[in-house]
């Protein structure tokens, strides 16, 4: 998710994930545009090593791995990409 509103971040993000394994299936708007931080959002405890795989794929630190507090079924992992990410 763009959390920047800079345009094209989510293209951007895309094939350095495809390159490692991973499948990118679209991008949006996050929440807010406010985001100096990205941050890769995992649903379960046992996906964070992958998690902080994909982190190190787009350029990001493992800190940026975080639990949500959040339940959904879209996806195993979402990304909202801050003001850090360099596309």
């Amino acid at each position: 998710l763009n959390g920047t509103g800079r345009p094209g971040q989510g293209p951007k993000a895309g094939p350095r994930l495809a390159a490692k394994g991973f499948t990118y299936v679209g991008s949006g708007n996050a929440p807010t545009f406010s985001n100096a931080r990205s941050e890769v959002e995992i649903f379960h405890d046992s996906d964070a090593d992958q998690g902080r795989t994909l982190a190190k794929a787009l350029g990001l630190p493992a800190t940026a791995v975080r639990r949500s507090v959040y339940n959904q079924s879209v996806a195993k992992f979402i990304v909202i990409l801050g003001s850090d990410f360099k596309g």
